[in-house]
């Protein structure tokens, strides 16, 4: 299928991003769901710290690339073995991809899985598109994945950060489109102790 994604050609684009052409939007291909995946529209994505690094030259990946591994969206589509009522299920995206058939990811430890791929690390594309497949054990809600890790480390981030105090009891976060593109993030977070 046919998809839109923003696609990082050409690395060492410096800072404001808004003035360089970093990502190009452009038309895809997108295979189908396989066998144990789904297919994914893309809700929210989140920009990483990784993302930039390699925007701006200082992580060096094989280009083009499509950039992205904080995401999340609703399932459209399912492949061989999966239940059609996952169907309109929203979902957060888990950016590794282990082996389904190594020895660790058998035993329920596939974040030590010797194979592990990454979202949006060469050979597999990222999130900031329309769609993705991915396998099946996805779950969650949109939008909270993905602003999770940005919000935590928005220090990392090029959006301006407004911290009060800031530690992980809980978290708000506004945001709000700003001049040429650019999110502005405010976190808040409670010190009070746990009852």
């Amino acid at each position: 299928m046919r998809i839109q994604g923003a696609v990082l050609r050409t690395a060492g684009v410096g800072r404001p991003y808004a003035d360089g052409p970093a990502l190009e939007v452009t038309e895809l291909e997108l295979d189908a769901p396989g066998p144990g995946e789904v297919l994914v529209r893309i809700v929210a994505a989140g920009l990483c710290h990784s993302d930039l690094s390699v925007i701006d030259g200082s992580r060096i990946r094989p280009l083009p690339m499509l950039l992205g591994h904080e995401a999340s969206g609703t399932i459209v589509g399912v492949g061989e073995g999966v239940d059609r009522s996952r169907i309109g299920q929203r979902v957060s995206i888990e950016p590794q991809r282990p082996d389904p058939d190594s020895e660790e990811t058998r035993r329920g430890h596939y974040n030590l899985c010797p194979h592990m791929q990454f979202f949006g690390t060469p050979p597999v594309d990222g999130a900031f598109c329309d769609y993705v497949t991915i396998g099946a054990a996805c779950r969650g809600r949109p939008g909270i994945a993905a602003l999770f890790h940005p919000v935590v480390r928005g220090h990392d981030a090029d959006p301006e950060v407004h911290d009060a105090d800031a530690d992980p009891v809980a978290v708000i976060a506004v945001l709000r489109d700003g001049k040429r593109g650019s999110v502005e993030v405010f976190s808040c977070m409670s010190r009070s102790p746990r009852s």
